[in-house]
């Protein structure tokens, strides 16, 4: 250790006892481990070996000790209430590499060298799919855990995806500060759904319809149900035709065909068969017809997933204050009449 001179200066008097402790020769040994208690050190003197220690020597904490059980074996979604919205997590680039190879499963030369910013904004194009949570919370600020307009993660930003619970709170308080983006109480043009941010919602959301395969006798039998009742209200030709191709019919709504019908324009629910009462965007998505058959609420928030009120406020009857509603221009619930 250094050496220290010291010496009577400036009118100040060094006291011996200090004196004499700088004059003995400093040397000490440290490796990481569990920090030792102070009254270990004065026990261990100015020559100090100080090594690893186990770690029943350690007053055991249970808070500690469920976050540490949380972190080791709970899943991204339940880690996530104790990560922070921070990319890497204060962790180096060598290290987020390591955890994103076990990620994917192989070795990722390129990221050599990068720091944790880099390595997550090299991946950016993942932080959309469904089984990518560790991503999410591994890098948060890149997936757009934090960002209520046009998050990467799109349809999987929210905690039960991985996201960490912090990114919501500062989500929540960009979006009353009006510091970002687009933020009032219209819905985007049906045309909005062929842009990238849109595209990749509605991808998402479909893809989550998809990973199940239970849902395509449930789409079925739901899309049947509707046209044997005449809910969907087609012409009696439309209608036949429809129960006549009703196995293509399930497979082009959870096909890749259904999401390019919708981002090029056509809006259908079949091949050359719209929508019953003719709705594109906005509309479309988040009319009772498209929950019913796919038994997927948009509109609903605290569902496990980030809800397309952002884009469609109007078609999602939002109002002032309400979660995931925009802050501007929307009115408030009518104050209900109190009985006679």
């Amino acid at each position: 250790l250094a050496q220290l001179d010291l010496k009577d200066t400036y009118g100040f008097k060094v006291p011996e006892a200090l004196v004499g402790i700088a004059d003995r020769p400093q040397t000490a040994m440290i490796q990481v481990g569990p920090k030792l208690a102070s009254e270990e050190w004065e026990r261990a003197g100015t020559h100090a070996g100080i090594f690893n220690r186990s770690l029943g020597s350690v007053p055991a904490e249970k808070v500690a000790f469920v976050r540490l059980s949380m972190l080791s074996t709970g899943t991204p979604s339940e880690a996530a209430e104790f990560l922070p919205c921070n990319d890497g997590a204060g962790t180096t680039g060598h290290v987020l590499k390591a955890q994103v190879e076990k990620i994917f499963g192989y070795t990722m030369e390129n990221m050599t060298g990068m720091n944790s910013k880099e390595v997550c904004q090299s991946l950016v194009d993942n932080c959309d799919g469904m089984y990518m949570m560790s991503l999410r919370a591994l890098c948060p600020v890149t997936c757009g855990c934090h960002r209520w307009w046009d998050p990467p993660a799109a349809f999987y930003a929210v905690t039960e995806h991985g996201c960490p619970t912090d990114c919501r709170t500062l989500m929540t308080v960009t979006r009353k500060s009006g510091m970002i983006g687009r933020d009032n109480c219209t819905d985007v043009a049906p045309s909005a759904f062929g842009d990238r941010a849109l595209h990749n919602y509605m991808h998402s959301a479909l893809e989550y319809i998809y990973a199940y395969p239970e849902r395509a006798p449930t789409v079925q039998k739901t899309f049947r149900v509707l046209i044997d009742s005449n809910y969907l209200a087609y012409s009696i030709p439309v209608a036949n035709l429809l129960k006549g191709e009703m196995s293509n019919v399930t497979n082009f709504l959870l096909s890749r065909k259904f999401i390019h019908s919708m981002v090029s324009g056509r809006w259908e629910l079949y091949t050359g068969v719209p929508h019953p009462r003719n709705l594109t965007g906005c509309d479309f998505v988040t009319s009772w017809e498209f929950a019913a058959i796919f038994q997927l609420d948009l509109c609903e928030t605290g569902a496990g997933y980030r809800s397309i009120r952002t884009y469609c406020p109007e078609a999602c009857r939002c109002t002032r204050d309400a979660p995931e509603c925009p802050v501007v221009g929307c009115g408030v619930l009518p104050t209900p009449v109190p009985a006679v």
